[in-house]
């Protein structure tokens, strides 16, 4: 079983928070899990997490002082295949422009 990685972020400003939190939740493999520690309701993050459609939210613990989530992630991001089409095009078109002016 792999560890659990925790996420405390209390008494951090804003930026802090989700400059911890959001990076922490993505590099979670499928089924790992990682607690979130905060002092607030934290459902604005809950519903943001569930929209993605990668993660499995439960609440370990409900307080006036201290919220922890626990994050699981259920499945990977899905490629979105116009970005993969667009990122062929551009390096046929790339590889295209660079043999004209080597020919040049």
């Amino acid at each position: 079983m792999n560890a659990v990685k925790t996420i405390d972020v209390k008494g951090l400003g804003h930026a802090e928070k989700e400059g911890l939190i959001l990076p922490g939740v993505e590099a979670l493999k499928i089924n790992e899990m990682a607690r979130i520690v905060v002092e607030f309701n934290p459902m604005p993050l809950v519903y943001m997490l569930k929209a993605q459609g990668e993660f499995e939210i439960a609440s370990e613990k409900e307080g006036s002082d201290e919220w922890i989530l626990q994050v699981t992630r259920i499945a990977l991001k899905k490629i979105n295949r116009n970005y993969i089409n667009f990122l062929i095009i551009l390096k046929i078109m790339t590889s295209r422009s660079l043999r004209q002016r080597s020919l040049s």
